[in-house]
């Protein structure tokens, strides 16, 4: 007999991605792990992302389509796609990258493998993967945790806010959200992502994780193709603006 696999919510934020929002939501389709669901939230898209989402739905039953009214940035989006969610795990899928079929299996090894070494209750991984540039250039990107030491609580705090690292530690590629994977209870402890901050929400989402004693791991295999692409949230101001009201905020 099959042992159950515990469901896993594929979290998607789509944001004037309807040039990718297909790609993305093919590997996620893809994925090779059977207990799925896949929340889409659409954060009030321009173009026709809902279309091309609703047109996929329509073929696969295990997509969900929440589409907001009204804009309300990254953090928004992931609030509303965690309020319904029903996986004992969550991983997060961005919009305009592409996941390996393997990627939730792989994921949520080294996460259980990680809490059965140490019994710590409250962990986030970080997949690897490579990051493709318009001309062509790969960047490969470790995950956070993926070699010994993993950061840890205090470990987070000294490097988001003083730059200080301890060289035992294994900071990889630091925490982006389009790579992490983490219980639901995790995210729920952690607490809602903050609304007001344009971007910087996932390293927000690490600093609060950080601050109740998280631990942060990865997996060591590539399981996430990045597309580098100049997106609205992305301008240097913007991003400038983020870093200094996430700086500001602690």
């Amino acid at each position: 007999a099959m042992t159950a696999l515990p469901l896993v919510t594929i979290g998607m934020t789509c944001f004037n991605a309807q040039a990718t929002i297909a790609r993305a939501l093919r590997s996620a389709l893809a994925q090779d792990w059977p207990n799925k669901q896949i929340i889409v939230v659409d954060d009030a898209s321009a173009d026709d992302s809902v279309g091309t989402v609703r047109a996929l739905a329509a073929a696969h039953p295990e997509i969900r389509l929440i589409a907001h009214d009204h804009n309300k940035g990254v953090g928004g989006a992931l609030n509303t796609m965690l309020a319904h969610a029903h996986g004992e795990f969550v991983v997060i899928f961005d919009d305009d990258d592409e996941s390996a079929p393997e990627r939730i299996a792989t994921q949520l090894r080294a996460l259980t493998d990680y809490e059965a070494r140490t019994g710590q209750k409250l962990v986030a991984c970080y997949a690897s993967g490579v990051r493709v540039y318009p001309n062509g250039y790969e960047h490969h990107f470790a995950g956070i945790g993926s070699r010994p030491r993993a950061p840890q609580g205090q470990d987070m705090l000294d490097y988001f806010f003083y730059g200080r690292r301890d060289p035992a530690v294994f900071y990889g590629a630091g925490t982006p959200g389009c790579a992490l994977m983490a219980r639901r209870a995790t995210f729920q402890a952690a607490g809602s992502y903050d609304e007001t901050l344009r971007r910087n929400e996932d390293s927000d989402f690490a600093v609060r994780l950080a601050k109740i004693g998280g631990h942060f791991t990865g997996c060591a295999e590539e399981v996430v193709r990045q597309h580098a692409t100049a997106g609205s949230d992305k301008r240097p101001l913007i991003a400038y603006k983020s870093e200094c009201a996430f700086i500001d905020k602690y």
